[in-house]
């Protein structure tokens, strides 16, 4: 339980979320069956609720989201039965994330609120950061870009300070997607070129595409040549490709404007 739990960034960074999710549920399957055998230990249960949280992120990133809170759902009940608190609200967090996928993605609020607030009376960090960021991409996808930077500008400060360089990065990416939206273009640029930065010595495949793409977008709002543009499309599709995958322009844009551009 405990290997193939570390062992999920690994495969996340590379992009074999398949594989990853097989050996999960491998874990889990032994899991299972350890568990009717009566060897219930507070270890093994603590690596199990751990675990059932990756799986359920491994179900979000490839679109199976029922799945994936069915998974959070377990991880939660078991652990509360543990008493772990920041278990608890990384869970919380998790399931205000893939909500924010679901037909009523007003359903991810309370979610990131309660784990906000219960990550600030025992100054969790992680915690705090990581709900005040999806709340700001639930703003962002709602157009609210003045409440969406409010929250940023939260816990871009906290991620820096923790050094957590993983999530800073995709704090980077909805950052710049504001100031770009808000025409202002250099302070875009230079967030976009920071992430793709951060992103590419992470080795985080789909967030250098991300970054590519912003910055393509980024050259259609400033008017630079069709080449430019094409360039950069081209780079990250390329990066895409590598993967095995497609890259879908519309939906990483978001935007209509630059996807009927593109």
């Amino acid at each position: 339980l405990q290997l193939a739990d570390a062992l999920w960034g690994m495969w996340l960074i590379v992009g074999h979320i398949t594989e990853g999710k097989q050996w999960l549920e491998a874990a889990l399957a032994q899991s299972d069956e350890a568990l009717q055998q009566g060897m219930v230990t507070s270890t093994h249960l603590q690596a199990r609720a751990n675990l059932l949280l990756t799986l359920g992120y491994s179900h979000f990133h490839i679109n199976e989201h029922r799945a994936a809170l069915t998974k959070l759902e377990q991880a939660y009940q078991l652990q509360r039965e543990l008493a772990n608190e920041r278990g608890q609200i990384d869970v919380l967090i998790a399931m205000g994330l893939i909500s924010r996928a679901l037909p009523e993605p007003h359903k991810a609020v309370p979610y990131l609120e309660e784990s906000l607030t219960r990550a600030r009376a025992i100054q969790y960090h992680q915690g705090m950061y990581r709900a005040l960021h999806f709340l700001a991409g639930w703003h962002l996808d709602q157009g609210d870009l003045a409440r969406a930077e409010t929250l940023l500008a939260q816990s871009v400060p906290l991620a820096r300070e923790q050094g957590d360089r993983w999530s800073l990065g995709f704090m980077l990416l909805d950052l710049a997607r504001i100031r770009l939206e808000q025409g202002d273009y250099t302070g875009a640029e230079g967030l976009y070129r920071e992430a793709l930065v951060t992103h590419t010595q992470l080795g985080r495949i789909f967030a250098i595409q991300a970054s590519l793409v912003g910055l393509a977008c980024l050259a259609i709002a400033l008017g630079k040549p069709l080449e430019r543009v094409a360039t950069l499309f081209g780079a990250a599709e390329a990066v895409c490709n590598s993967l095995g995958a497609e890259l879908d322009i519309a939906a990483t844009i978001r935007d209509d404007r630059y996807a009927a551009y593109v």
